[in-house]
């Protein structure tokens, strides 16, 4: 794969996750808290969020050469 795919492909994958992570803000700011689980589902969102919000960073250091 040349570099060009490469960076095609990782910015590809940065902008679905960038949407996915806004789709779970969200699904977290209308998840109705009356209802049984939601403070659960509430807090799992919120560390999947910031679980792949770390990833993405990781990843974007280590396509760039970086170390964090």
């Amino acid at each position: 794969m040349h570099i060009n795919d490469r960076i095609l492909a990782w910015s590809h994958l940065n902008s679905m996750t960038r949407q996915l992570i806004n789709v779970a803000n969200t699904v977290t700011d209308v998840i109705d808290p009356k209802k049984p689980g939601a403070d659960r589902i509430k807090e799992m969102l919120r560390d999947q969020i910031e679980l792949t919000e770390e990833a993405l960073d990781s990843s974007l250091s280590a396509f760039s050469g970086k170390e964090d």
